[in-house]
């Protein structure tokens, strides 16, 4: 015979998956973070202009 579950308990289940899922997102979040305060401080990390890019990309489509 199958195991059948309560509603009740499903919804717990749920919740707690949730709750699961939401903390792993906020870490992968805060990592993300993380690494672009990271870049940010590096005093090696080159910022290109909108036209350094376009002209680039303009060469590549060309």
């Amino acid at each position: 015979m199958k195991n059948i579950k309560l509603v009740s308990d499903l919804e717990n289940e749920y919740q707690k998956i949730k709750k699961l899922t939401n903390v792993k997102y906020e870490n992968y979040i805060e990592n993300l973070l993380d690494e672009a305060e990271k870049e940010l401080d590096n005093p090696n990390t080159k910022y290109l202009t909108h036209e350094e890019v376009f002209s680039s990309v303009r060469r590549i489509i060309k």
